[in-house]
Parts: structure tokens; sequence; C-alpha cells
């Protein structure tokens, strides 16, 4: 315990380390991958993209000039790495390194779940001018997945934006999800459109539903929603590759900044992520009944 000028310190309690309907807490991350993802990312193989199915009589003799139909279709994606960072700056004197260092990892550990949200959903990143693929905003550009909007005459009522979105996930993909801000929940909620299963939520007909704390409710395109309304998403399976935590640097001597006497720490994780099928966008009134 340390006394300062304002009073005598103590500790600040900890918060949940990830949101409880988040993205983290839906998607189970992959391990024990090839460590080179991390520099060239991660490809995966979807066969269950449509149905590809048909229906026949078995009759005998065969009926003349049919033939039974075979489906070769399979959709291979990609989707780039890229680092989520938490950091901590103070003089040499200040703390104890191994708290500085702390301090850096429960930084990235709090947060990283809303930043990881709001990268898949826009593809923005700080540096540079280019966006990571895959993202709710722009699809993937390797596996010709592209936004398709269900709701170009204007926003609908929840109800039927979930409709809309339940009907394309079923008609493409068995196991799609739907993405949400935060800000929708409690709509959805008030007209029973959700059903809770443990720290899961989902549809009536039982597809998950993500509610992300870092989802800005932006449509295609990163357009922003107009005010009352939000985007909701629905996507494909998703696929996702974390790395450990980072501690950077190794020791507190290489964090040394000398031009202003300060120590400087990052905690750092790779992280890549994506989805597979579809990728379909509704706007919604924020409303809670319907006209």
């Amino acid at each position: 315990m340390a006394f300062s000028i304002g009073g005598v310190d103590v500790k600040v309690s900890r918060c949940p380390d990830t949101s409880r309907y988040g993205l983290l807490s839906a998607v189970e991350a992959s391990s024990g991958v090839d460590l080179h993802w991390q520099s060239s990312g991660i490809e995966w193989e979807d066969f269950l993209c449509s149905p590809g199915l048909v229906s026949i009589i078995d009759e005998c003799p065969p009926v003349t000039g049919y033939t039974k139909p075979i489906d070769r279709s399979t959709q291979f994606c990609h989707a780039d790495p890229f680092v989520l960072l938490g950091s901590y700056q103070c003089p040499p004197v200040g703390r104890p390194a191994d708290e500085a260092f702390e301090i850096a990892r429960q930084r990235l550990l709090k947060w990283e779940g809303r930043q990881l949200e709001s990268t898949l959903w826009t593809g923005e990143v700080a540096n540079g001018g280019g966006f990571v693929n895959p993202s709710f905003a722009y699809g993937n550009s390797e596996c010709d997945i592209e936004p398709v909007d269900l709701s170009p005459a204007g926003a609908l009522d929840p109800v039927g934006a979930i409709a809309l979105l339940e009907e394309a996930l079923g008609d493409m993909v068995g196991c799609g999800v739907i993405h949400a801000p935060y800000g929708l929940a409690a709509y959805l909620q008030t007209l029973d459109l959700l059903e809770r299963q443990g720290d899961k939520y989902f549809t009536p007909t039982g597809f998950q539903v993500i509610f992300g704390h870092g989802y800005p409710g932006s449509g295609p395109g990163n357009a922003p929603a107009d005010a009352g309304e939000t985007w909701l998403f629905g996507t494909g399976p998703l696929v996702m590759v974390r790395s450990n935590l980072m501690q950077i640097p190794e020791n507190i001597q290489e964090g040394m900044n000398r031009m202003i006497n300060d120590v400087e720490v990052r905690a750092e994780r790779f992280y890549a992520v994506g989805f597979s099928c579809a990728l379909y966008a509704v706007r919604s009134a924020l409303t809670w009944c319907c006209a």
C-alpha cells in the first residue's frame, strides 16, 4: 500500500475479461496452428454453403435421359492477420516493472473483445490506409463474398429485419450467425425475438445472435446509420485463430525510452477471423413496436 497526496491508494476492482454475449464468448479460437499464419493469415474450406440437394423418385427402370447430379462446389476463403495492442507508459521510478507489464496486459484483456469486433465489422486499422480482409463492411475478396443489402427500400422494424436475415441465412447455410450492436439487444428482448441458452442468444429459429460492444452499427462500405437506425449483418460460420499474449519488450530495460526517461511496455496478440458462405446486411429502426 502506498500513500499519495490525495489519499491512500487501493486496488481497483476487476471487470470480466470478455463480454458475456460478444464475439470472443461465441467463437472458440483455434490453437496449435502453424505460427506462419501470423504473417500470411489463414485459409479454410467450407463445403456446406447452399444445400446442394435434390429430390428424386427412385424408379425402376430409371427415367430415360436423367442422370443423378453430383455437387462439386466448395468455397476456399482467406483471412488476414492483424495485431491487437495494449500499452502502458510510466516513469522508471513510478512503479515496479511487473506492475507496468500487468497494466498493459489487463488493458488488452479487458478491451480486446471490443476492438476485435470493431475490426471485423469495419476492417479498419490504426495504421495505413488499407482494410483487414474480411470485414462486414466490405466482405471477403478472396472468396467473392460481398455484403448483400436485404433492405434497399429503407429501414425495417426489428421483427422484419430479423425475419429477413433468418430467411436468407436459412436458404444459404444452416448454421449462420446474426451480428448486432449492443443497442439493439433491449429492443429484440422486448419483442420476444431472443431465446437465451446459457451465455448465448438465439433467434426463434435457432440462429445465434452475437451482440458486439465493438459493433458500430454502420452499413456496407462503413456507411453510417441514420439517426434512430442501425445495421445488422448475417454471416455463415465463423473461424478464428489467435496467438498467445506477448509481452513487448521481454524485459524492462529494453522498454526504456531515454529520450523522455519513461518506460514503455506493450501487450500484443495476433488475430485472424473470418466467415464463410454469405454476408447479408439489413437496416433496422430502433423501435420496440411494429407498424
